[in-house]
């Protein structure tokens, strides 16, 4: 069951149409939460990302050395951090969500440079799959 909540900012009046009353609401949702189970770990675009070593995002790599453009610093060593897609669904539909590095060396007890390193296989990613899962979401407006 995928349960979906949208917590919100209510703008509303009450219109007359035909001699009934209307309510009309104008929702300008903020955030939601999302209840689903992970059906497939997706890892087309890959499943980690090399992060700096001094604000964590994500660096460029340039011959023989690493850029954050985060932070602007030329990086010597990068720490591999998990951002994995998964496919959330209910009887309803499906999403794609991601899961962070922190959640999924949570679930895994296996951080993304020991997955490199062979000490787990990728397999492991596979242990995600049928496990149900509680999303936070922002919604942004551009």
């Amino acid at each position: 069951m995928m349960l979906v909540i949208f917590v919100c900012n209510v703008s509303s009046f009450i219109v007359m149409m035909r001699g009934c009353l209307i309510f009309v609401c104008f929702l300008q949702v903020d955030y939601c939460y999302v209840f689903g189970l992970i059906s497939a770990v997706l890892t087309m675009k890959g499943w980690y990302y090399n992060s700096c070593s001094v604000c964590n995002r994500k660096v460029v790599h340039n011959g023989s050395y690493f850029t954050c453009f985060e932070c602007g610093v030329i990086v010597d060593s990068v720490l591999p951090k998990f951002k994995l897609d998964v496919k959330v669904s209910d009887d309803s539909g499906s999403v794609i969500l991601e899961l962070s590095d922190r959640e999924v060396t949570k679930m895994l007890r296996c951080s993304a440079l020991d997955l490199l390193h062979q000490f787990c296989t990728v397999r492991i990613l596979d242990v995600l799959v049928f496990h149900y899962v509680f999303f936070f979401l922002n919604i942004l407006r551009l």
